[in-house]
């Protein structure tokens, strides 16, 4: 025992020993660290590329696929999952789309975001036997935005430099994309070298597409039934006897438009409009100024409605408006009509000013806009208030009356809608029914001062009160200056 105790406690010496003679493990430099750092993002980086290149790798014999089925559909991927969008004729057209996608080397599975239109005749029975591989040229001709794709597979490289050369010429280079596969092994078909006079007439078609191959199948929208016609007969004359599937649709162009309508802090949009973004943009705006709370939008995007180089300065329309009380603008045919009322503090010249200054291409009436009808009374009675207006016991006018009445003129021309009532009132002295004669023709004095001037007799009615309305003690010299008075007020049913 003893022995085993002094072997084994040699052998823990010596471990001891050699441990304390170890040399020490160096730290790892810094650059070290940085490099591995490097070949991680590196290694990161590759395989995201290869995520992108598979997509695109799956995309295009995807879309290749879809061609040599003559199913006119798209399809795009993630990672190995594909997605296919678009319209087909029939439902079973979309079940044999997503059977050639998963046909695929390397796609895992398929969802179909497609729509079918059952045209052309009843919808094809399901459950029949796929119909066989086609062995003349398929051509896809799609338009969207004023580009031109072209896909599908012809017999020659000299069929498809005509057909990019066609497009060229229709769309402009830099708006052709083409994808069209070249097979010897197609039959040949008469109408492939016919079909450029088909593409010449594409430009006129909006978001369609023209399919050729065992039947035709042509989509889209256009202005007018001419240049339906124009494009169908074309199409005609290149294919021949093929069976033809009509799907264009006519839909006018016609120029946006917009009405919109305030009131005590409510704002009332309509209109017709060709795009959402612009929509959001001039809802947006109107709830800046009077709250989104406020505003009621009836907009509507409608197929067919262009562009207008006013719709870029709609959005500004809304501030210009602050501070009137009702207020309306309407625009048709590029014509600006801006109507309302507002206080007489400045807040309708400066709408006034603003709306001139709109731009946009706009015609701009603010003719209807107005100072409210109870300001400009208020302003007119203000006006001669603690006035001399007439010569003592005498309808005669003042000097001083006459350089204010004048003032007067100028605010109710720029007023023209206001209709008011002007009143004579005297004070107590004299007869009760001396003062209301007096009154009366005080007013009527004052009416023909301001007809003369240039404001409409039907806008202005005259009324006197002799001394039954004092608004002073007529007791006093102060009292009775106040009751010897001109006053204005709006007509009823006049704002």
């Amino acid at each position: 025992m003893r022995h085993a105790s002094d072997t084994a406690q040699r052998a823990m010496d010596r471990g001891a020993v050699s441990n304390r003679s170890a040399p020490s493990r160096p730290p790892v430099p810094r650059s070290v660290w940085w490099l591995l750092g490097a070949f991680i993002v590196l290694v990161i980086a590759g395989a995201a590329y290869g995520i992108r290149h598979f997509d695109t790798d799956l995309t295009a014999r995807a879309e290749a696929a879809l061609d040599d089925a003559g199913i006119p559909a798209r399809v795009h991927f993630d990672g190995r999952h594909g997605y296919l969008e678009g319209t087909l004729e029939y439902e079973v057209d979309i079940e044999a789309a997503v059977a050639v996608v998963e046909a695929v080397r390397g796609v895992a599975n398929v969802d179909s975001e497609m729509e079918f239109l059952i045209a052309g005749g009843p919808e094809e029975p399901t459950g029949q036997e796929p119909p066989p591989a086609p062995t003349g040229p398929r051509l896809t001709i799609a338009v969207t935005s004023g580009t031109i794709d072209l896909s599908g597979a012809v017999r020659s490289q000299d069929d498809a430099d005509s057909l990019v050369a066609a497009a060229t010429a229709a769309f402009g280079e830099t708006n052709v994309r083409d994808r069209l596969r070249i097979d010897e092994e197609l039959e040949v078909a008469a109408w492939v070298g016919r079909v450029p006079e088909v593409v010449a007439q594409l430009p006129a078609l909006s978001d369609g597409r023209v399919v050729i191959g065992a039947e035709v199948s042509v989509r889209g929208v256009v202005e007018d039934e001419a240049t339906r016609a124009a494009i169908l007969s074309v199409v005609r004359n290149t294919v021949g006897d093929l069976v033809i599937n009509d799907l264009l649709e006519v839909v006018v162009p016609r120029p946006p438009s917009l009405v919109a309508e305030g009131s005590a802090g409510s704002v009332n949009l309509q209109g017709a409009l060709p795009d959402q973004a612009i929509l959001d943009e001039i809802v947006a705006a109107a709830g800046s100024v009077y709250g989104s709370s406020n505003v009621v939008s009836e907009l509507e995007v409608v197929r067919g409605v262009v562009t207008a180089e006013w719709l870029d300065v709609a959005p500004g329309f809304f501030v210009r408006t602050a501070g009137l009380d009702p207020w309306r603008l309407e625009i048709n045919d590029d014509v600006l009509t801006v109507s309302g009322r507002g206080p007489a503090d400045g807040t309708v010249a400066s709408a006034i000013e603003g709306f001139g200054s709109i731009g946009g291409g706009l015609d701009v009436d603010t003719g209807d806009l107005e100072v409210a009808a109870e300001a400009v009374a208020d302003e007119l009675t203000a006006l001669l208030e603690g006035t001399a207006t007439f010569r003592p016991g005498s309808t005669e006018l003042s000097d001083e009356a006459q350089s204010l009445l004048d003032t007067a003129i100028a605010l109710l021309v720029e007023n023209p809608s206001t209709r008011l009532i002007v009143e004579g009132h005297t004070d107590s002295q004299g007869s009760e029914a001396g003062n209301l004669s007096l009154s009366q023709a005080r007013a009527e004095a004052v009416v023909a001062y301001l007809v003369a001037g240039g404001v409409g007799a039907e806008r202005l009615t005259a009324i006197g009160y002799g001394e039954s309305q004092p608004i002073a003690d007529n007791g006093t010299s102060e009292g009775r200056a106040q009751n010897r008075r001109i006053e204005f007020i709006v007509e009823e049913g006049n704002s």
